[in-house]
């Protein structure tokens, strides 16, 4: 059943890609954690450090839990529960969108529009100014990302979603989608 759910999954997102925002459960989780920290009680880093991993907790808890009933209600409809599942393995797990991304970042070096590669790969890869990067810095970004993202998108939510199933899976997107919004070692979550 694993390996249907994986592999339709994957036909399924590299035809149609991920699912809108406001259905994306991965946009869910970062307003989750958005929220979460927002409220943070602050002054003492260790109360901070517990309030973040309250985050971490409540958030496994909340998402891979809702997985969790998910899998004990229809389990034993072994078709829906394939058809329910691909879905949300597809809302954990992807690679569409990544190598969309790499694809028109490498048209645009290609027709010597380095303005808009620069603009292509902030504004989907990268987190850092690329106002000045040269062609070949451009192109040793996009090769990183691609391949971090690869990572943290695709292999790491498969191998727990194999591990561990949808609940699995949906804990690594919440951990990991925490670690790109809150483990920056900066004045505010140092």
């Amino acid at each position: 059943m694993p390996e249907i759910i994986l592999v339709s999954a994957f036909l399924l997102d590299l035809i149609l890609g991920e699912p809108p925002t406001q259905f994306h459960p991965t946009v869910w989780m970062g307003s989750y954690i958005q929220w979460f920290w927002k409220i943070c009680p602050k002054g003492s880093k260790r109360i901070e450090f517990l309030w973040g991993t309250l985050l971490i907790l409540s958030g496994v808890f909340l998402f891979a839990g809702f997985m969790i009933l998910l899998s004990s209600v229809f389990s034993s409809y072994s078709l829906l529960f394939v058809f329910l599942s691909v879905p949300l393995l597809i809302a954990s797990c992807s690679v569409r969108a990544l190598l969309i991304s790499g694809y028109h970042i490498k048209k645009e070096l290609e027709n010597g529009n380095l303005v808009e590669a620069r603009k292509l790969t902030s504004y989907h890869l990268v987190s850092r100014n690329t106002e000045t990067l040269t062609e070949e810095e451009i192109c040793s970004c996009v090769i990183e990302s691609l391949s971090e993202n690869i990572t943290d998108s695709f292999s790491s939510p498969i191998l727990y979603f194999l591990l561990f199933g949808l609940p699995g899976s949906w804990a690594y997107r919440l951990v990991n989608t925490s670690d790109s919004m809150i483990a920056y070692r900066n004045g505010e979550f140092e």
